[in-house]
């Protein structure tokens, strides 16, 4: 059931607003018909979403899973947008359906009724069903979507798990060392400066930094929240987010492993808009235009281009400098065989094999630079509060 907001005639001739619940707009017009009453207007009742309470990718990923079952099965895709909706469990993301399935049921494409929820919905869902729409091939188009959403599930599941242990572990080290900050350090520089002795670096250093923790540590942290809202900001601020992206893909290993995953998304999109019907130029160019990196846009741009100009979509990736070799040799003979499209997915089959080793890398690159920082930190309080002790026992026992 939909909750509508209406206004209409009443029988006095006056105007009357209120809300209905009702299960289509024909029965919105049969119930207001049934209280004589004349439809002005209506619209549907917008319930706020808490974006925040959805997972994208697996719900995304769920959702075009079964779609793609429906459609394939020859629901129609108003039907199979209501037979979601009536399943869907989450409040947030099916007060999105309701309004995205009363949109089709009124004639709206899926794609500009989707185009309307862009919080939710990204370029790449977008563009995919736009496509799927004008070939036909939209139960297709879903099904490359679930498999995309899910390998982007996975890759965000894999990161965390590999981290959640060297985080874990910095982080009880961080609460021990604000404990030794706030509470030995000042007590063991009383005892110190009382035996009138000369303090090693370690120790000057460490009662440095103690001072500053508790004279300062409240504005630190403000200084660290501070700067990760800001992150924030410029993650999603229009006019800075592509500077912003800009930066992310120069850092050293994780530019490496945002790059794979660009080209696995360019190959793998390409591959099954090609092998839905669309040309390779038209298919370059919505991707150019409905893709958020930087980078990724301007290398579909140099490919247009060199394309246009009677170049070999091979010769113009190996110019671009931005693909492998094994790549352009790989769609040299996709050209020659002339199944562009299954070379496409080929290619981002192995890149999503190379992105699992990179972030592995990753990986282990994090960890024992983890605990090398912890046993460093760990080492630097253990001379500065263990050696003074012993050296001033040594003076006594003299």
């Amino acid at each position: 059931m939909k909750t509508f907001l209406y206004k209409a005639i009443h029988p006095k001739k006056k105007i009357v607003a209120g809300e209905v619940k009702a299960k289509s707009v024909q029965d919105l017009q049969i119930q207001l018909k049934n209280r004589n009453y004349e439809l002005i207007s209506y619209r549907l009742k917008i319930i706020p979403s808490s974006f925040v309470c959805i997972d994208k990718n697996k719900t995304l990923g769920e959702f075009c899973y079964s779609m793609a079952y429906l459609l394939s099965s020859g629901v129609r895709l108003d039907a199979a947008l209501e037979v979601i909706l009536s399943e869907e469990s989450n409040a947030s993301f099916a007060s999105v359906l309701e309004r995205i399935t009363l949109a089709v049921q009124e004639g709206s494409p899926l794609s500009h009724a989707c185009a309307l929820e862009s919080q939710l919905f990204d370029d790449v869902f977008l563009l995919m069903t736009e496509t799927g729409e004008k070939t036909g091939t939209l139960s297709k188009s879903f099904q490359s979507l679930a498999l995309h959403y899910e390998q982007t599930q996975q890759l965000k599941d894999k990161i965390k798990k590999e981290c959640r242990y060297p985080l874990f572990l910095l982080g009880v080290v961080f609460i021990a060392i604000g404990v030794i900050m706030n509470f030995l350090v000042p007590n063991l520089v009383s005892f110190l400066e009382g035996m009138d002795q000369e303090l090693p670096l370690a120790t000057k250093s460490l009662v440095y930094t103690s001072h500053v923790v508790t004279e300062y540590g409240f504005w630190l942290m403000a200084m660290l929240g501070g700067i990760g809202i800001v992150l924030t900001i410029l993650r999603f601020h229009p006019k800075y987010k592509e500077k912003y992206r800009f930066f992310l893909e120069r850092l050293p290993l994780w530019g490496r492993i945002s790059k794979f995953w660009q080209k696995l998304c360019y190959f793998e999109i390409l591959g099954v808009l090609t092998k839905s019907g669309v040309p390779l130029l038209h298919a370059i160019s919505l991707f150019q235009q409905t893709h958020r990196s930087p980078s990724i846009r301007s290398t579909a741009s140099y490919l247009h281009q060199h394309i246009t100009m009677g170049h070999s979509l091979s010769e113009s990736m190996k110019s671009s400098m931005f693909f492998g070799a094994s790549a352009c040799q790989i769609v040299a003979v996709g050209e020659r065989s002339g199944k562009l499209s299954d070379a496409f997915l080929y290619i981002a089959k192995n890149h999503k094999i190379q992105l699992d080793k990179e972030i592995s890398r990753l990986i282990s690159v994090i960890e024992p630079t983890m605990i090398v920082l912890i046993g460093g930190v760990l080492i630097w309080v253990v001379l500065g509060t263990i050696y003074p002790l012993y050296d001033s026992f040594t003076q006594i026992h003299v």
